[in-house]
């Protein structure tokens, strides 16, 4: 029985492992409708503040900030403090 539960284990952190390589790889996560208007917004406007973007697309501002930060774990865009307000640039 332990070995079962040995096997599956291994099994379930190659499973990780592999998905992680890929993803490394270049291959990105599918980015949901609110992460593409953010994007969109963002490469339009060439940079601009989070506050901005919540304001313009009509979003609540911790959406536009979530959207970001996944936007910027996907390398698609660049994140910077600038007067205590993110400022976004696009990559």
């Amino acid at each position: 029985m332990e070995i079962y539960l040995i096997a599956a284990a291994v099994a379930v952190v190659a499973a990780l492992g592999a998905y992680a390589l890929t993803r490394r790889r270049g291959e990105r996560a599918e980015l949901n409708e609110t992460d593409r208007a953010v994007l969109e917004y963002v490469r339009r406007t060439g940079s601009v503040y989070e506050a901005e973007i919540s304001r313009a697309l009509g979003l609540p501002r911790t959406t536009v900030f979530k959207a970001v930060r996944r936007l910027e774990r996907e390398g698609l865009v660049e994140v910077e403090k600038r007067d205590g307000r993110n400022f976004v640039k696009p990559r």
